[in-house]
């Protein structure tokens, strides 16, 4: 019997110890970061151009060690550009979950070098980069300026001489010098909108943290780690343990308090009546007199042998104070079975 629980509990811990390197096997212990090479091949965006107004805007994700340096080096690298931090968003929700968002606004003519820095300090792994040729727009807005300060000044000149016009005509150029300024100042500022635009490029940088790569763990390193995390468990286990046994030990002071008393009455109350106490008859049940009981009454049967003879005699003297205790316990049963 002792062989076979030996043989039981040592299966199972081989089992458990089996298990628990599966599990292990596959969580990584020693981490490495592996920038990479680009997934993007990166390369002059702005070519020279003389005459043409053209729009570029760029949004890249870019994944590094660390992000914090990498704002700092982008910052400060548009700075020094002369461009500057249009809008930043950045979120993190643990360690590993880096997730910052930085718009910049860059000189067009130093976008090549403010990208070629950037995507330095990391992996690229998306590019976008569209551009919007507005050179059109832009030379309508500037001729539809000049087309309105040129009638400016005729205007302007009509109202120098008003001794050949009525009030009326007066009147008439002077709204239409009021509408003309409104035209202006409105092909002005998007004359200067389109200028921002053509003259600062925007970039948009998604920063994330760069995934940690595993590395394979020995054999001897996994059993450690098992070992380590066998003690952690069993001590979480014992602290559990301990924290229910203080948890239910007000109850179970209470439960045992509310047993002692129920007992306590139930030895008065069979005191009273004159009946032995539990204990003495519990010592009876289980031979300690030496009789042999009766399986359906419970009786010893010597008890039952001698009070026939006594029957039979028509004296009780020589029936012993237990048989004639259960002789009247035996009566009063039998009033109560038949009243039922």
């Amino acid at each position: 019997m002792k062989k076979k629980i030996v043989s039981l509990v040592c299966f199972s811990f081989i089992m458990v110890l089996l298990l628990s390197l599966c599990a292990c096997g596959s969580a990584p212990t020693d981490l490495d970061y592996s920038g990479g090479e680009s997934d993007v091949v990166s390369g002059d965006i702005v070519t020279p151009t003389t005459d043409r107004k053209i729009i570029y805007d760029v949004d890249l994700y870019l994944y590094v060690k660390k992000p914090d340096e990498t704002a700092a080096t982008m910052k400060s690298k548009a700075e020094e550009l002369g461009g500057y931090l249009e809008r930043s968003e950045e979120s993190s929700y643990s360690e590993d979950s880096v997730y910052n968002t930085y718009v910049f606004r860059i000189p067009t003519e130093k976008l090549n070098a403010f990208l070629s820095t950037i995507e330095g300090k990391g992996t690229v792994r998306s590019k976008d980069v569209s551009s919007v040729d507005v050179t059109t727009q832009y030379h309508e807005t500037v001729s539809r300026i000049e087309s309105l300060r040129a009638e400016k000044a005729a205007l302007t000149a009509l109202l120098e001489d008003t001794s050949d016009k009525s009030y009326d005509d007066v009147v008439v150029i002077r709204k239409r010098l009021a509408e003309i300024d409104a035209d202006i100042a409105a092909n002005e500022k998007e004359k200067a909108v389109l200028d921002s635009l053509v003259n600062y490029s925007r970039v948009t940088i998604n920063v994330r943290k760069e995934t940690p790569v595993e590395e394979k763990v020995s054999f001897g390193q996994q059993l450690s780690d098992l070992l380590k995390g066998s003690f952690r468990s069993v001590g979480t286990v014992a602290k559990g343990i301990l924290i229910v046994l203080v948890a239910i030990f007000p109850y179970a002071l209470l439960a045992a308090v509310i047993v002692a008393i129920v007992i306590g009455i139930r030895a008065l109350v069979r005191k009273k009546k004159g009946l032995p106490p539990f204990r003495s008859v519990r010592r009876q049940r289980r031979g300690n007199t030496g009789y042999n009981f009766d399986p359906q009454t419970g009786r010893p049967l010597a008890l039952d042998r001698q009070r026939k003879e006594v029957a039979e005699s028509g004296s009780d003297q020589s029936l012993p104070e237990e048989a004639k205790t259960d002789e009247s316990d035996s009566e009063e049963e039998d009033g109560q079975g038949d009243k039922t």
